[in-house]
């Protein structure tokens, strides 16, 4: 008798041993749901990231962009004298013949004759002093050609600065139109321009370089005129 139940009390304690077993491998996870979720690559940080460019530092012309609608982050009918400030800008002192703004120069490769200059006017005020002129002409130019970029240079968004060459400026300007400029005959120049856009333009003038070995951005104007302002003559 003591036997027996000795026996059942065996096989309820194997039942519930494998009742349980069986409990615990239901409770598992699929294989093939955890081999799809392993190989699925979980996101990592990237290492480094290029940075996004400075521009418009008032004291670093070579960083300033001038667009359409504006010029070294100056936009068209703000005042120009805040940044000038900032930007350690002089102004104009010929009002007679030239519009009122202000102006950087910086000689190019150390050569006095050959100045870089990049000038905010007021083109419509010209022949009249103002105390504090508002943007409608901005102006990147020198005087002679360069034979390669000027890092000082302002820059448009694409690129462009004094110095770079005509290819470039037709490969990042491909919808570019003929232009006209009062010196394109005399100086074997040439004559670009890109809009309107909102009633603007951003106008290019290609020279070729003293010696005759390349053909180079020689100035930059945002105006609203498809042509070359001359702003003081």
């Amino acid at each position: 008798m003591h036997h027996r139940s000795r026996s059942a009390a065996l096989a309820a304690v194997t039942i519930l041993t494998i009742a349980a077993l069986a409990g615990c491998a239901t409770a598992q996870a699929d294989p093939t749901s955890t081999q799809q979720a392993s190989a699925t690559p979980s996101p990592s940080p990237t290492a480094s990231e290029t940075p996004a460019a400075t521009v418009n530092v008032p004291t670093q012309p070579g960083t300033w962009l001038i667009d359409f609608d504006s010029f070294a982050g100056v936009r068209v009918g703000e005042p120009i004298a805040p940044f000038a400030q900032s930007a350690g800008l002089a102004p104009q002192e010929d009002t007679v013949d030239c519009p009122p703004g202000f102006s950087y120069t910086h000689p190019i490769d150390g050569e006095q004759e050959n100045i870089l200059s990049a000038s905010f006017m007021e083109a419509e005020s010209r022949g009249t002093a103002k105390p504090s002129p508002t943007l409608t002409l901005g102006m990147v130019f020198s005087r002679h050609s360069s034979g390669h970029v000027q890092p000082d240079s302002p820059r448009t968004a694409a690129g462009i600065q004094v110095g770079s060459t005509e290819a470039a400026l037709l490969s990042a300007y491909p919808d570019l139109q003929k232009g006209t400029s009062k010196y394109d005959d005399s100086v074997g120049a040439k004559t670009y321009f890109l809009g309107p856009q909102n009633g603007r333009y951003l106008v290019f003038n290609v020279r070729p370089t003293p010696d005759g070995s390349a053909t180079t951005v020689n100035t930059i104007q945002t105006s609203s005129y498809p042509s070359i302002v001359d702003v003081c003559d």
